[in-house]
């Protein structure tokens, strides 16, 4: 089995939080509006909290990818974090997009937050999600310079990690060419298993329509019950955020959601730096034949 769990587990779940406070609306939206201040200024006023608060009862510990920005903002909170055994976590600096930025722009920012994160919590992270889970050519490559362990960006698989590559070619009128596996794991996610994305009203997209909690609630519990039933010894991994997940009706749906996971008896809830430093890679096999082709082929 390529993740090694404890002893009776056999199925694994990352809660991560993805604390972004204002920098989501400075860096993604450049929104500077009292309106967009006052939906930041929640998450690190209110929300962090109470999601501390939920973790302790619940007795888990879980990774919080925080931008630079945010704890210079609120350092007080991040150490909060940090105190109560939560792993953290890279999230750029202002929530900044990286493929907007050359290779020396982006490693300026990925240098800024892993400074600005170890100035607050004392400790220099080990794991990265980029905003908006977007990548840049450059992005891999910088993350194995700064002795990153893994990311959280790839969506090439559902419940397994993989290793995350650089060298990539991709053509419309050319086979895709697998560029060269490195040392840093990929922990795979989803768009739907992100708070955020499904329940949060954000006006820049005035055309989405956001399912009921109570939608999301049983698509959340049939992925799960599917890992177990069709996938055993994967991870599922969640991207929340504060100011979508606190609110209170969310968080007695996460409760719930919850309650369901702990029904099984042999789930391993942990933070993605046990699950990169738990896995390992699978034999070589069909994915890997493919993968030599269309490089040879480029």
């Amino acid at each position: 089995m390529p993740i090694e769990f404890p002893p009776g587990r056999r199925n694994a779940v990352c809660f991560s939080f993805d604390f972004d406070g204002l920098s989501l609306w400075f860096g993604t939206f450049n929104d500077f509006s009292s309106h967009a201040i006052g939906r930041g200024e929640y998450s690190g006023r209110v929300a962090a909290e109470r999601v501390l608060d939920f973790l302790d009862q619940r007795q888990m510990r879980c990774t919080w990818f925080v931008p630079g920005h945010t704890a210079e903002t609120w350092p007080a909170v991040t150490r909060e974090v940090a105190r109560r055994g939560h792993e953290i976590a890279h999230h750029g600096y202002c929530h900044e997009d990286p493929t907007g930025f050359s290779e020396a722009e982006e490693r300026r920012l990925l240098v800024r937050g892993i400074e600005a994160l170890g100035t607050v919590t004392g400790q220099k992270p080990v794991g990265y999600r980029s905003p908006a889970w977007n990548t840049s050519d450059h992005t891999v490559q910088l993350l194995v310079e700064h002795g990153f362990e893994y990311a959280g960006n790839g969506m090439a698989d559902d419940y397994r990690p993989y290793r995350a590559r650089v060298g990539d070619i991709a053509s419309p009128t050319r086979p895709f060419a697998y560029g060269t596996e490195v040392d840093l794991v990929e922990i795979p996610s989803a768009w739907f298993l992100s708070d955020l994305v499904l329940l949060e009203p954000v006006y820049q997209y005035p055309n989405r329509v956001s399912p009921s909690p109570g939608e999301i609630e049983r698509i959340w519990i049939d992925e799960f019950d599917y890992m177990c039933e069709h996938a055993p010894g994967g991870v599922l991994t969640f991207a929340f955020h504060p100011e979508g997940i606190a609110r209170g009706h969310r968080l007695k749906m996460l409760d719930r959601v919850v309650d369901h996971m702990h029904q099984r008896g042999d789930v391993w809830f942990c933070t993605m730096l046990e699950i990169a430093r738990a896995w390992s890679p699978d034999p070589p096999g069909l994915w890997a034949d493919d993968a030599t082709t269309a490089s040879s082929d480029a």
